[in-house]
């Protein structure tokens, strides 16, 4: 049985984004996690304590999805009395975990459910929007938990576990199911459209690819896709609402 302060982190890990600093990145968030099983295992106070928590305030950047491995296996280390070697650890897996990360979930999968959501939508179930957010919920915590049961039960093993599962290879197979989708979406657009073409057909054609540009500059700058998805499916909610 983990002890409370090991289920403690975790449930402090979903807010791990919470708190950022321009030298540390997502080190409070973790010297925050990290406090419970420190308190129990150093006392609150002494020279022990403030060691431990020094560990935990250099930077760490990686995919947060993916973290809670890392604090997983951190809780293991300090339990195993092996304390002194985990920055050491963090610093060598955050880079990989935040390449794997962003590649699966922000690249791939996301993208992926997004495009079969919006398609969705355009067919006609305008509650496909809210199974969109309440399955990337589902991906975001079932994730999180996964990773921090691998990095707590398996130490550093379970680091080099995490590199093993393919998610580069899975990565690249999403992304061609995403391209497959996005082309079904685009033809069923041009097609909703085309029966109100009518003698305009060049001006609307002129229109979606002036919208078309004006997304791209944004997107090119650094702005979430994402936000041009809700705001595209919020515009089709008023559509199909509108009396």
């Amino acid at each position: 049985m983990a002890r409370p302060g090991v289920r403690k982190i975790f449930w402090r890990s979903l807010l791990l984004q919470s708190a950022w600093s321009f030298a540390g990145m997502q080190a409070l968030g973790v010297s925050w996690a990290m406090e419970p099983l420190l308190d129990e295992l150093y006392g609150e106070a002494g020279e022990k304590r403030v060691e431990s928590a020094r560990r935990y305030i250099s930077t760490l950047n990686t995919h947060p999805f993916i973290a809670p491995a890392i604090l997983g296996c951190a809780a293991k280390m300090e339990e195993s009395g092996e304390g002194a070697n985990v920055k050491a650890t963090l610093a060598a897996v955050m880079g990989p975990f935040g390449g794997v990360g962003d590649s699966f979930f922000w690249g791939a999968l996301k993208p992926m459910v997004a495009v079969a959501a919006m398609s969705a939508v355009m067919m006609g179930h305008l509650f496909t929007a809210l199974i969109f957010i309440l399955f990337w919920l589902c991906v975001n915590i079932g994730s999180r938990a996964y990773f921090f049961r691998l990095g707590y039960t398996r130490g550093r093993d379970g680091l080099a576990q995490v590199m093993k599962l393919s998610l580069f290879a899975l990565s690249r197979r999403l992304k061609v199911a995403a391209s497959a989708l996005l082309g079904f979406y685009l033809g069923f657009v041009v097609m909703g459209l085309k029966s109100s073409w009518g003698s305009s057909e060049w001006l609307w054609a002129t229109l979606v690819l002036g919208a078309t540009f004006l997304i791209y500059l944004p997107v090119r700058r650094g702005v979430d896709p994402l936000w041009f998805i809700v705001a595209g499916t919020l515009l089709i909610f008023g559509v199909e609402l509108y009396p």
